[in-house]
């Protein structure tokens, strides 16, 4: 079973990435984007597998000597949701415009902060979660701003802005067929 992630002071800002390594999820984008100063407060685990898979491990085998960066690999889903409440920010840093990555919400029912590149579906879906941090995947300067606030928001205790109740009823799919049943019967 995975611990919770803390929030002290000293501690890294624990990321996390789950998906398919290929060039429109911006993982590598990202990984440029990121200061090396900023990589002093970091930890980041990629889980995944995909066509980019060995160039994302050449730059992380050149990311600074601070940088706590690792590719873990493909790994199963339920491993991954397992580990997935030791992190503090999923991070999501698509090129595309997604529409509603089930990530995000697999992230926020663990108690994750959102970190969301703000085009399309993908940064919708972050703000109606609550938790996030929505950034210009083409400005290094938004993703290293999202990364000192929400390492700021963790270390200062700040809690997670997300209203379980609404999402739960949001996401029931009991209800979410009763809904389109009614819709589509009247």
């Amino acid at each position: 079973a995975a611990e919770k992630a803390s929030g002290k002071k000293g501690d890294r800002l624990k990321l996390v990435f789950a998906g398919r390594i290929a060039q429109e999820k911006g993982l590598i984008p990202f990984l440029q984007s990121v200061s090396p100063d900023t990589w002093n407060y970091l930890s980041f685990d990629i889980y995944g597998n995909g066509p980019l898979m060995k160039e994302v491990e050449k730059i992380v085998d050149r990311l600074p000597k601070t940088a706590q960066c690792r590719v873990m690999g493909g790994r199963k889903h339920e491993d991954i949701q397992e580990a997935l409440p030791s992190y503090h920010l999923l991070v999501l840093p698509s090129l595309w415009y997604e529409n509603a990555p089930l990530s995000l919400v697999e992230a926020a029912f663990a108690g994750l902060r959102l970190a969301v590149s703000s085009w399309g579906g993908a940064g919708m879906l972050a703000e109606f979660l609550g938790g996030d941090y929505l950034f210009n995947p083409e400005k290094p300067e938004t993703v290293n701003n999202v990364l000192k606030n929400a390492f700021g928001d963790v270390t200062n205790g700040n809690p997670v802005n997300r209203d379980y109740g609404t999402l739960q009823k949001a996401f029931d799919p009991q209800l979410f067929l009763q809904k389109h049943r009614e819709i589509y019967l009247s």
